[in-house]
């Protein structure tokens, strides 16, 4: 019932797991629930857990139906596998339908994984290629590349 009170409002994640550490499977298990509130709620926190099947949901959720829930994931989600977190970010920029989450997974490969950024434009379809048109920084040398 928390979780269906909100309407994606931000809230401390680390937090949350602290005082719903008890409950972890119950959180987990949210991730599977119809309401996109309750996924957005769990989402949140199990960022935030190491236990393997919240580290399991938190890689899905890149493929959520619900846009908050993906954007969170971008935003929110540390790894140390670098090169499978930027796969998915990219993937995300080419190919996910919600401008937010495009936008959202450009910043995060621009501020954490600039090192690993090579696309190659002309291998792409024509609606990637609009989703990277759109989203090209005027600052980045690669990207007045790819431009021209």
């Amino acid at each position: 019932s928390i979780a269906l009170s909100g309407n994606g409002e931000e809230f401390d994640g680390k937090e949350a797991l602290s005082f719903f550490s008890s409950n972890v499977d119950e959180i987990n298990e949210m991730m599977g629930d119809f309401e996109w509130k309750s996924r957005y709620f769990a989402i949140n926190i199990l960022i935030h857990n190491k236990g393997d099947r919240s580290k399991k949901a938190v890689w899905e959720s890149f493929r959520d139906p619900s846009v908050p829930v993906r954007i969170t994931a971008v935003r929110l989600f540390d790894t140390d596998n670098r090169e499978k977190l930027y796969k998915i970010l990219e993937l995300l920029i080419l190919d996910d339908p919600s401008f937010e989450v495009r936008k959202a997974a450009r910043q995060r490969i621009t501020n954490n994984l600039q090192d690993l950024y090579k696309i190659a434009p002309f291998e792409l379809k024509i609606t990637q290629q609009l989703h990277l048109i759109e989203l090209l920084n005027p600052k980045s040398k690669q990207d007045e590349n790819i431009a021209i």
